[in-house]
């Protein structure tokens, strides 16, 4: 991998699982600082436990529901 997206940040919305969690472990990979967002917050932690392994600090999880004005807004 090139670590293209070394000093990038990225909120990804679907974090808790499939496209969304592939997209975030491929950010990662990549160099890029995460913000995971999801409604499943166990699944959620679940995640960004993971990708912290490899990101450090650079994984931020907000339990989050984009449906809601308020939540999103609040991302």
């Amino acid at each position: 991998m090139t670590r293209r997206f070394i000093g990038r940040c990225a909120i990804v919305t679907g974090a808790s699982a499939g496209i969304g969690a592939a997209v975030a472990r491929a950010l990662v990979a990549e160099g890029a600082k995460v913000a995971l967002a999801a409604r499943g917050a166990a699944a959620l932690e679940q995640i960004g436990a993971e990708l912290r392994v490899a990101a450090g600090d650079g994984v931020v999880v907000i339990p989050t529901d984009v449906a809601d004005p308020a939540q999103a807004g609040a991302l």
